[in-house]
Order: C-alpha cells, then sequence, then structure tokens
C-alpha cells in the first residue's frame, strides 16, 4: 500500500480489502480508547485541576496588581523629575525597584505554575478533537475504498495536514522572529528610556541647580544694590560735604595768600630800601678802606725797604762767621790728626813689648813641661819597684803640675788680655 501510494491512488481488490480490514481493526481500538478514557475522569481529579486553575488565576490577578502599581510608580517618579524634594524622588525609586522586583518574581512564579499544572480540560478536549478527526478521516478513507478501492481523500487530508502543518511552522518561525525583534525592541526601548530618564534626570538636577544659582543671584545682587545704592548715596553725600569744606578751606587759603601778599609787597618795599641804605653805607665804608689801605700800604712798603737792608747786612755777617767757622774747625782736625797718629804709636810700642814678654813667658813655660815630662818618666821607673809609693808619688806629682799648669796658663792668659786691650 505504501508502495502504491507513491505512484498512485488506485489499490487492486486484495490491498483494498486488507485496508479496509486493518482501517476496521483501528477505529475499534480508536472507539474502545475514547470509551476508556472518558470511564477514568472522577470527582477528585476534577476538584484538584479547579484549585490549580485557581492558584493560576490569583497569581495572574496579583501581577496585574503588581503591574497597575509599576505604572503609578512610574508616573509619579516622571512628575517628581522636575521638583526639588529629593527624598520623595529617592523614595518613589525604590518603591518602583521594589515593584519591579516582586513583578518579575509573580511573572517567574506564573510561568513555573502554568508548567507544572497544565490545562487538562483542554488537553482532554484537543486530544478527543484530534480522535475524532482520525476516526472521521479513517471512516472516508474505509467508505472510499470499499467504493472504488482508492484513498485520494487520505492522501489529500494528509496533503492538507502537512501543508497546515508548514504554514503553522512557518507561523511559529515568523512569530519567534517577530517575539525576538520585540524582545530587541524592548530592551532598545528600555534603555532608551533608562537614558533619556538619566538625561531628564541629570537635565532636572541641573536646571533645579541653575534655578537655586540664579536665586542666590537674584538675592545676592538685590543686597549688594540696594548697599551699592545706599552706599553710592553715602558717597554722594560725602562728596558735597568734602566740596563745601574744600570750598571753605580754598577761601581761607585766599585770604591767607592775600594777607601774605600784602606782607610781602610791605618786606619788598622794606627790603628795597634796606639794600638801597646798606649799599650806600657799604659805599662808604669802602671808600674810607681804600683810603686806610692806601696809608698801610705806604707804611709797609716802608718796613720791607728796611728790612730789606738789614737783610743785606745780617748776610754780610753771617758769611764772615762761616769763613771763621771754617777756619777753626780744620784747627781743630789737624790737631786731632796729630793726637791720633801720636797715640797709634804709643800703642804699637806697648803691643811689641808685649810680644817680648809672652815670648819669654812661652820658653818658661816650655822648659817647664820638659822637665816634668822627664822627671815623670824617672818616676815611672821606679813606681814598677814600689806601685803603691809610686801610684800615690804619681797622684802628688799631677795634682802639683796641674797647680803649676793653672798657674802657667793664668801668666800666658793675661799678657794675651792685655795684649788684646792694646789692640781695642
Amino acid at each position: 500500500m505504501g508502495e502504491l501510494a507513491k505512484g498512485t491512488t488506485q489499490l487492486t481488490p486484495v490491498e483494498s480489502l486488507r485496508a479496509c480490514v486493518l482501517i476496521e481493526e483501528a477505529l475499534k481500538r480508536l472507539v474502545f480508547l475514547g470509551k476508556l478514557i472518558r470511564e477514568q475522569k472522577t470527582e477528585k481529579r476534577s476538584h484538584l485541576t479547579a484549585a490549580m486553575g485557581d492558584d493560576v488565576i490569583r497569581l495572574i490577578g496579583e501581577q496585574q496588581d503588581l503591574e497597575k502599581m509599576h505604572q503609578l510608580l512610574v508616573k509619579d517618579k516622571e512628575e517628581l523629575h522636575g521638583l526639588q524634594d529629593r527624598e520623595t524622588l529617592r523614595a518613589t525609586e525604590r518603591q518602583l525597584q521594589e515593584a519591579s522586583a516582586k513583578l518579575k518574581e509573580a511573572n517567574r512564579d506564573l510561568c513555573r505554575n502554568l508548567r507544572q499544572t497544565p490545562d487538562i480540560h483542554a488537553n482532554m478536549l484537543k486530544l478527543n478533537h484530534e480522535r475524532q478527526r482520525a476516526e472521521d478521516w479513517l471512516t472516508e478513507t474505509l467508505h472510499e475504498l470499499k467504493a472504488s478501492n482508492t484513498f485520494k481523500c487520505l492522501t489529500d487530508n494528509v496533503a492538507q495536514e502537512k501543508h497546515a502543518q508548514e504554514r503553522l511552522a512557518e507561523a511559529r518561525r515568523r512569530n519567534r522572529e517577530m517575539s525576538q525583534a520585540v524582545r530587541l525592541l524592548e530592551c532598545e526601548l528600555r534603555k532608551e528610556e533608562a537614558e533619556f530618564a538619566e538625561s531628564r534626570r541629570a537635565t532636572s538636577i541641573e536646571v533645579a541647580a541653575l534655578k537655586q544659582e540664579l536665586q542666590r543671584l537674584k538675592s545676592k545682587a538685590g543686597v549688594k544694590l540696594a548697599f551699592t545704592e545706599a552706599a553710592m548715596v553715602a558717597q554722594l553725600e560725602g562728596k558735597q560735604w568734602q566740596l563745601v569744606q574744600e570750598e571753605k578751606r580754598l577761601g581761607k587759603e585766599l585770604e591767607m595768600l592775600q594777607k601774605e601778599a600784602d606782607e610781602e609787597a610791605f618786606l619788598q618795599r622794606a627790603n628795597a630800601d634796606f639794600r638801597n641804605k646798606l649799599i650806600r653805607q657799604l659805599q662808604n665804608e669802602k671808600e674810607a678802606y681804600q683810603l686806610l689801605h692806601d696809608k698801610m700800604n705806604a707804611e709797609k712798603q716802608q718796613e720791607l725797604t728796611t728790612l730789606l737792608e738789614r737783610r743785606k747786612s745780617l748776610s754780610r755777617a753771617l758769611s764772615a762767621a762761616q769763613s771763621r767757622m771754617e777756619e777753626e774747625r780744620q784747627c781743630r782736625e789737624a790737631a786731632a790728626q796729630e793726637q791720633k797718629e801720636a797715640w797709634i804709636c804709643l800703642q804699637r810700642e806697648r803691643q811689641k813689648d808685649q810680644k817680648e814678654e809672652a815670648a819669654l813667658l812661652l820658653q818658661h813655660c816650655a822648659r817647664a813641661f820638659l822637665k816634668r815630662v822627664k822627671d815623670a818618666e824617672a818616676k815611672a821607673k821606679a813606681a814598677k819597684k814600689k806601685p803603691r809609693e809610686r801610684k800615690k808619688q804619681h797622684n802628688n806629682e799631677q795634682s802639683a803640675w796641674r797647680r803649676r799648669g793653672r798657674q802657667d796658663d793664668v801668666k800666658v792668659d793675661q799678657p794675651e788680655a792685655a795684649e788684646e786691650e792694646n789692640e781695642a
């Protein structure tokens, strides 16, 4: 039958009979299945289904209430954006966030309940409808097979159902695409709404700040204007008072300057009279001083002539005294030279005598020394026989010899000292 369905819907009588038997058997089983399902419905299951439906209805009602509250809060938030009550705006935003969280939770609970508790009655109705349609298709096919050994109606129904399934799949695909596009648009819309709300909030804050700044500037400008006006009035009055005082001061200064000018003119006249009088007096004194100067000049000139003559006489006396002093000096130098030469001759004679005495003394000392040396040698020979006596005698001789040597040295030193004194 499957091979025939691929090429044509016409069957042989045997194949048609087989198909009819199979279809009748399938119809019997479908009828039996429908009766079995109807008998299994109980009152307890109906009550459970009703309770589950009530829960779903309750969740849907709560979700609707939350949506209404969310809309009201959004509206309140939009109204509060332009106001200055920021605390109320923050409280509204917190309530809006809580309502959004509750709405999401309610939607999640509703989806969970719908997945866990499907609509059994609707499912049963759909199942009965599908079974009834299958029975109708099989009945029509059975009548067609018995009548004309074909199953064209079945193939047509299958093709229609397939076409309907394709349309349904296409519709589902489009629905999914549209849902995805809607979700994307909703995301973009929420993003735009958030950006718009943020910009609006920033604009509102900026407008509020500008209003506050404007109000502050107005109050400040008003206070400053009033203060400036009062200051300008006071300054103007002060300037007027200063001008009056300056005018009075200048009037007094003018009077004082006039008095000073009069006094200055009087002083100038008095000064001119005094200068003229002083000039005449100085001229008289100059003439008297000139006469006195001429007289004193003549006297001084006479004194100068007398002093010059006296200077000439003193110069002549000085020249004579200098010549006499030069002659006396030459005489003294000649006498001193003669005395020096006589003293030098005397000293030379004394030095010669001292040298002779010294030579004699040296000869005497040399002879005494040689004699002592010979005596010492003789005593040394005798001392070999008597060591102790010889040593004692030697010591005595040595001491005597030292005493003699000292005396001789003193005698020699005395002529040398005298000679040095003579040379000096």
